[in-house]
């Protein structure tokens, strides 16, 4: 399996301390990575953690292909999430 496959996996199975800590591995590789940052950002998310979950929002709005970035952009509109 690819780690961006596994981290999919991850994402999906609600496992958030598994999700972020999968997206803290390849994030640590690829910064940037939009994938990685948009798990991350809904796992954070999730936890309530929503300041936190904002930069990887925005990270995955920027530099992702233009579905991840839709789905990004998404959650910067609920309330209390945009800066």
């Amino acid at each position: 399996d690819s780690p961006r496959g596994c981290r999919r996996r991850v994402s999906l199975s609600g496992d958030t301390g598994a999700a972020i800590a999968g997206s803290n591995e390849a994030l640590a590789k690829i910064p940037d990575d939009p994938l990685a940052a948009l798990i991350k950002a809904m796992a954070l998310f999730k936890e309530g953690k929503i300041d936190r979950a904002r930069s990887f929002f925005e990270t995955a709005v920027k530099n992702g292909e233009p579905f991840t970035a839709e789905i990004a952009g998404a959650f910067l509109k609920v309330p209390g999430v945009k800066g």
